[in-house]
This record gives structure tokens, sequence and C-alpha cells, in this order.
């Protein structure tokens, strides 16, 4: 998992991209750990045009 914040929001942020592109199915689960946002992708669906 991402230790640093900055990662974190990066990979949100381009997750919220991806999903409003419509290209990818993104499932993901936030949560807080010692201050730290961990996300954690549960499904990654490729097969969509």
């Amino acid at each position: 998992l991402l230790s640093h914040a900055s990662d974190v929001s990066a990979l949100i942020g381009t997750s919220s991209f991806v999903l409003k592109s419509g290209t990818f199915d993104l499932r993901y689960v936030c949560s807080c750990s010692d201050g730290r946002n961990l996300v954690i992708i549960l499904y990654l669906d490729m097969t969509q045009p």
C-alpha cells in the first residue's frame, strides 16, 4: 500500500478521472490508518470499450 498522502491523493485523482472517462470500472475502499488514507483496489474491469 502507499505510505505517502500525496501518492494517495494522486491515486484518488487518477481513479476519479478514469471513472469519469467511463473506460474502467474501479471499486476501491478508503480507510484511515495512523492519519493516512489507504486505498485498496478491489476490482479493475478493463473489458469495457
